[in-house]
């Protein structure tokens, strides 16, 4: 969608609105100067009798004709969501430039009064009247268009009543133009009053379209987020032999971390985790179709390799190399308690040896998914768990936490906290990981997502 800046037509529309308002300004002027012109004509006013008096009411019912058509007109356009043609507004800016004229004219040819004592009648302030009306349809040019002709009837005038009084001296002339001077001046800062009032609407519906657009997005984001959580496991995997425990907080709406598992045919446990580069929304759509890879093709006869090449070749495909994810499956044996694990390009995992307190990384055996198609993951490493031993894979959110010096948490702090949280179980382990990663960075706002996923062996 255009910014509001550049759509005319939202802002045209705006502006046809105050158009509206503008004309019942008209109309209520008209009633006034109605009443004026019969209450001098009661009072006896030289200027408001005879002819002069009948023409001037002719002139106000006409054009409160005008303007009562004219509104009816924008209404209509207004309900039909359109603009009026341009050449309409400049039509009106012109008829009503010339209805001061046309008053000054009349005084000029019919009332009793000195062709240029008309000139200077109150009449002459209708010019003002009309300029400040003319500011609400938030258009300099259209008011400069009303000065210029305001001006030139004026001067038409002024010229037809020195001609009528049989002319002037030269401090006469210099006397009437000041006036031309003013009729300008107050459409100068019409102008610049209708310049400033306009970007200041643009500027309110700038406004009003960048939160209605952050409300769009922010409950995407919400609803993208609400599909993400519903991908991840919502029930335990049950392999005898095995507690399994996974955990995500993404740093923004959407992370594009996820962790899975499943059962497989031969009853043995995948358990899943992977990590796209960056965080949001871009990130999360290509973690999902990760999952959805996994999902439809699921290890077969323990091939781990087959299965992440094949994965492999899907996610280069999608995405050409611009972005990669970083991927590591676990295949749990319930009968050996063996884990065999194959990760692309991911984290080392942590394994803890439960009879010595001791840590081991797990280095990658592979490149992350999507860095090219292709290539051939090898067989995955085979770790015999002995009871109470602990394998942790977590995403990098974790170690590259950082205090408020820049020192990241590292893979060695980490290693130390498992150590001493390895005897927890269930959440009460991750909780505790957790809370030293947040306690390390003063709980700062996360830079990137976090998840953990833990494999103990019972």
């Amino acid at each position: 969608m255009a910014s509001v800046v550049h759509d005319l037509h939202a802002f045209r529309l705006a502006s046809q609105k105050s158009e509206i308002k503008r004309l019942l300004l008209l109309f209520g002027i008209m009633g006034v100067l109605l009443i004026l012109t019969i209450a001098r004509h009661m009072a006896g006013g030289i200027a408001m009798q005879g002819k002069a008096f009948v023409l001037t009411l002719g002139i106000l019912l006409l054009v409160a004709c005008y303007v009562v058509v004219f509104l009816f007109a924008v209404r209509r356009a207004d309900l039909e969501k359109r603009l009026l043609p341009k050449w309409v507004r400049v039509f009106s800016v012109i008829v009503e430039a010339s209805l001061p004229t046309l008053a000054l004219l009349m005084l000029v040819r019919l009332a009793s009064i000195e062709p240029l004592k008309a000139l200077v009648a109150p009449a002459i302030l209708l010019y003002g009247v009309f300029a400040a009306a003319n500011v609400l349809r938030l258009s300099p040019k259209l008011s400069w268009l009303f000065g210029g002709v305001s001006a030139m009837g004026y001067v038409s005038v002024t010229v037809y009543a020195v001609a009528k009084a049989g002319g002037v001296e030269w401090a006469m002339v210099s006397f009437l133009a000041s006036y031309t001077v003013f009729i300008l001046l107050t459409s100068v800062v019409a102008a610049f009053v209708s310049g400033e009032l306009r970007r200041h609407v643009i500027a309110a519906m700038e406004a009003a379209d960048l939160k209605r657009r952050a409300e769009l997005l922010q409950s995407e984001l919400k609803i993208a987020r609400e599909i993400q959580q519903s991908l991840f496991p919502k029930q335990e995997l049950k392999i005898p032999g095995f507690e399994v425990i996974g955990w995500c907080k993404p740093a923004t709406e959407t992370g594009g971390d996820y962790y899975d598992w499943c059962q497989l045919p031969s009853k043995e446990g995948f358990v899943m985790l992977g990590d796209a580069t960056g965080h949001g929304l871009g990130p999360a759509l290509l973690i999902a179709s990760c999952r959805a890879y996994v999902r439809a093709d699921l290890p077969q006869n323990k091939d781990i390799a087959g299965f992440m090449n094949r994965l492999n070749t899907r996610v280069a495909h999608d995405t050409d190399g611009s972005r990669l994810v970083t991927f590591v499956g676990t295949l749990l044996d319930e009968e050996t308690g063996q884990v065999k694990i194959m990760s692309a390009g991911h984290c080392p995992a942590l394994l803890v040896h439960a009879a010595t307190g001791t840590v081991e990384q797990i280095k990658a055996n592979g490149v992350p998914l999507g860095v090219m198609g292709g290539v051939s993951f090898q067989d995955p490493a085979a770790i015999q768990l002995q009871h109470g031993d602990r394998l942790l894979v977590y995403t990098d959110g974790i170690t590259e936490a950082k205090d408020a010096g820049g020192t990241m948490f590292g893979i060695d702090r980490l290693g130390r906290a498992v150590v001493r949280h390895s005897k927890l179980e269930g959440q009460a382990f991750i909780d505790a990981l957790y809370n030293e990663v947040m306690a390390f960075s003063n709980n700062a706002a996360l830079q990137d997502d976090l998840t953990l996923l833990s494999i103990r062996r019972l």
